[in-house]
């Protein structure tokens, strides 16, 4: 039986101390992190291929999957609008530098100018959020495909280590915060021992703490959460509601890690909701 947020907000809020004593640890575990090195981009789809039987292989070992269970196949993203895109960018640009260097005239100027930068500016900013939601991995479950971008090898191996999390779950669980949950804490439990460390406990902590703050938005227990947002990058761009569901359902997942050890995503897996709200 399936936890809607609801009851995950409810069993966090009666675990909030120990869902915070697991974001200090993450925290002084993300400081201690050395930074990692730049990789090389993937520039073959059989490169993208290696990577991601590399996450695959560590994520079936986890959960104690056969290999051929779940074997979704691994596809570059075709941008036919890249130039578009580019332009866009570009005209923007102009537009936003020609409004500036108006206003600076004085005058009539400060109005028109203020006026063009202003709207080069939010469509920057909105064009910026619709290429950067693009070069995510997506999967299609009718297709059984993982769809990536190229990028560096170390940010594949995180998004394909998310997005084959994500395809099991999406064959297995229909709530939200479980499905999201169970995707970012499987994958967490492998990328924290890769390469890829420091990015993945600095998303972990993102999550941690918008948890906390969901449940306690009205509490002053958490200031040390408070005192951890300037220090750890925010990704944002995620609509908020769906961004607090899976917030819920990872530190769900993470508090029971914390009380069963990594053997819990393959319980739940296998059916045992119950290790969620133990």
């Amino acid at each position: 039986m399936e936890k809607d947020n609801k009851q995950i907000r409810e069993y966090l809020a009666h675990n909030c101390s120990l869902l915070e004593h697991i974001l200090k640890n993450n925290g002084s575990e993300y400081k201690n992190t050395p930074k990692e090195s730049p990789c090389k981009k993937a520039g073959s789809i059989e490169e993208a291929e290696d990577i991601f039987k590399k996450a695959k292989s560590s994520i079936d070992d986890l959960l104690h999957l056969e290999p051929y269970r779940y074997n979704p196949s691994v596809e570059f993203k075709k941008y036919g609008q890249d130039r578009v895109i580019i332009s866009s960018y570009v005209s923007n640009g102009l537009l936003l530098v020609g409004g500036v260097v108006l206003a600076a005239t004085g005058g009539s100027g400060v109005i028109i100018g203020g006026f063009m930068s202003g709207i080069g500016l939010l469509r920057l900013i909105n064009l910026h959020s619709i290429s950067s939601n693009g070069k995510n991995p997506e999967f299609s479950k009718e297709q059984n495909k993982i769809h990536i971008s190229k990028k560096r090898k170390d940010i594949l191996l995180q998004d394909l280590a998310q997005a084959y999390a994500l395809a099991i779950a999406e064959n297995n669980f229909n709530e939200t915060s479980i499905k999201y949950g169970f995707a970012a804490g499987v994958s967490g439990c492998v990328l924290r021992k890769s390469e890829c460390k420091k990015e993945e406990l600095r998303q972990s902590a993102e999550l941690l703490e918008y948890a906390i703050s969901a449940i306690r938005r009205d509490s002053n227990e958490n200031r040390y959460i408070k005192s951890l947002k300037d220090k750890l990058n925010k990704t944002g761009l995620i609509h908020t509601e769906q961004k607090e569901a899976i917030a819920l359902g990872y530190s769900a997942f993470r508090l029971a890690e914390e009380k069963h050890g990594k053997e819990v995503y393959k319980e739940v897996l296998q059916g045992n909701y119950r290790l969620l709200t133990e």
